[in-house]
């Protein structure tokens, strides 16, 4: 999937692609402080991506979570509990990702706490500085 960067607002970037001929378009970012037991994984992010049935988050800690286990996402004193299948991390539903993405607008940084399948442990801390105007560039880019 060849995929095109938009714009850059603080540490998220806007990306577009085309899927079975409709645009997509959604914002990403990795983490600015990295914590936890883990040797080694892959890359972690977080991906909101702008689809016809709404906005949708999805977070990967670049590894396989623990099966049946819950990734808890805390942004100032709000707190979120989503559900896994193997390396990505959503929302329980639609209100959910609206109450996730209210939080996101509002808050200063993100921090995700997730276990792997080995039983090891990671504590993401994201910036959320630019999330509000790359989430408008999405938008008007893909309206």
């Amino acid at each position: 999937m060849a995929q095109d960067v938009l714009a850059t607002h603080g540490d998220w970037t806007v990306y577009s692609y085309v899927e079975s001929g409709n645009k997509v378009c959604y914002v990403g970012s990795r983490p600015a402080k990295e914590e936890g037991t883990f040797k080694k994984r892959s890359d972690a992010f977080v991906l909101v991506t702008l689809r016809a049935s709404g906005e949708e988050v999805s977070i990967t800690s670049g590894y396989p979570y623990k099966d049946k286990a819950v990734v808890d996402v805390d942004i100032g004193a709000s707190s979120f509990t989503l559900f896994t299948r193997e390396a990505w991390a959503w929302a329980q539903n639609e209100a959910g990702d609206r109450e996730l993405i209210a939080a996101m607008v509002r808050g200063n940084n993100m921090v995700v706490n997730g276990q792997s399948q080995i039983g090891t442990t990671s504590k993401d801390t994201y910036s959320l500085s630019g999330f509000s105007a790359a989430r408008k560039a999405m938008t008007e880019a893909c309206a």
